[in-house]
């Protein structure tokens, strides 16, 4: 037998194997609250001419109540999603929003702020080839308290240089380049980990509440009487 079933587009596989990873358990409560419509619908209606079981009023109260019985797991449902998206965009912003201080323990940061000032006087005066060679020795040493400090202040003292005698020197490149390695010593190694995830997250939030809505408008029957007015709109 040849299967007809349509290929799922990548894309699509992808958006719906990240949505049942961090949604599972809702989208499959969402999926059950649709399917449970459709079943009770189903019985408001005789088996033999399809015709409906009630007087219109009745038939529309009780249609009315099982539309109330999908949108109460609808909200619910949807609350999850919207308190997803408000907690991934607040770790964005922390992520964007993080100093290299954070990354020091308490000690560490109570010895910082005893030797800053030592150390932003030396990253003040000192000639940049001096400079340069005191941080490759924080480098050596593994440092985190220096490390911070310098991080800062001798990257404050190569921009304030800069904007004296714009251009590039040997002197500042060299700077530049062990800056770079210093500030990465105490970077997160894991934020591009966590706001990879932090994105997912959102936008599979954002997919499940969208089917919350999709599915509503499928059950209440809009997609169905949009799609007939599209016909009769466009018939030869």
């Amino acid at each position: 037998m040849i299967d007809t079933t349509p290929p799922v587009h990548p894309a699509t596989a992808r958006i719906e194997a990240n949505l049942q990873e961090h949604f599972g358990p809702q989208a499959g409560r969402l999926e059950r609250a649709a399917e449970h419509f459709e079943t009770a619908k189903a019985k408001l209606y005789r088996s033999g001419d399809g015709q409906p079981m009630y007087a219109p009023e009745e038939h529309q109260q009780r249609l009315d109540g099982l539309l109330a019985d999908y949108d109460a797991v609808g909200a619910e449902v949807k609350a999850t999603a919207e308190e997803a998206i408000a907690a991934g965009r607040q770790e964005l912003a922390k992520l964007d929003g993080s100093s290299p201080l954070d990354r020091l323990t308490a000690d560490e940061q109570q010895a910082a702020s005893v030797r800053a000032l030592f150390v932003r006087e030396d990253a003040e005066t000192l000639p940049l080839g001096q400079l340069t060679a005191r941080v490759r020795a924080v480098l050596a040493s593994g440092d985190r308290v220096d490390a911070y400090l310098l991080g800062r202040y001798a990257g404050a003292r190569l921009d304030a240089d800069r904007q004296r005698s714009p251009g590039q020197s040997l002197e500042r490149a060299a700077l530049a380049e062990v800056l770079t390695e210093l500030q990465g010593r105490l970077a997160d190694p894991k934020a591009g980990e966590k706001r990879t995830k932090a994105e997912q997250r959102i936008s599979s939030a954002q997919v499940l509440g969208g089917k919350v809505r999709m599915k509503r408008l499928h059950l209440d029957g809009t997609v169905a009487a949009d799609a007939e007015a599209m016909r009769r709109r466009y018939a030869f």
